[in-house]
């Protein structure tokens, strides 16, 4: 059996005192439960924190290297652009390769063989030719030689002395350049 020896009024006040202390345990229980949360958070904070500053300054390099880059790549395309302006206005030069080819075979005396020319243009419209062939004495390669200086527009002529050194069937290389 049950024997109630309380009185009502005390009875009421226990009841409230024991959901005020239950609240109060159930209060205190939940801000432990948030505050071992917020503290087992603290490291995944600092590492996202540490993470974001490393790709922020990451991406500032990357940055840096896409404007190198784009000045890299305007460089090459003034020196391509250069290039090709050097071929157009070689182009436009006044003598085409067979003309300067005809020039040479003009001068050239009965005795000279002729085995090739080679035409290479350098910088500033300064061009060099190479003639190479067999002549029959000293003589006709120095008139050669001599005939070349005089032809238009040949500018200079260079003839090895080491190729006179023999007094016929001399194997020769002149290399005469100009504005051409």
């Amino acid at each position: 059996m049950y024997f109630n020896v309380l009185p009502a009024e005390t009875k009421k006040s226990l009841k409230n005192e024991y959901h005020l202390r239950l609240a109060t345990v159930s209060l205190f229980a939940v801000a432990v439960v948030f505050g071992i949360t917020a503290i087992s958070l603290v490291p995944s904070l600092i590492l996202v924190s540490t993470k974001e500053q490393h790709e922020i300054v990451r991406y500032e390099i990357l940055q840096k290297l896409k404007a190198e880059n784009s000045s890299v790549a305007a460089i090459l395309e003034i020196n391509s652009t250069q290039t090709k302006l050097v071929a157009i206005e070689q182009a436009d030069a006044p003598y085409l390769p067979s003309d300067l080819i005809e020039k040479v075979y003009a001068v050239r005396p009965s005795n000279v063989d002729i085995t090739s020319v080679s035409l290479s243009s350098a910088p500033l419209g300064k061009s060099i030719i190479s003639i190479s062939g067999v002549a029959a004495t000293r003589g006709d390669l120095v008139n050669f030689e001599s005939s070349l200086g005089k032809t238009e527009p040949f500018t200079k002529v260079d003839l090895p002395i080491s190729t006179l050194a023999k007094s016929s069937a001399l194997t020769f290389t002149i290399s005469v350049s100009g504005n051409f």
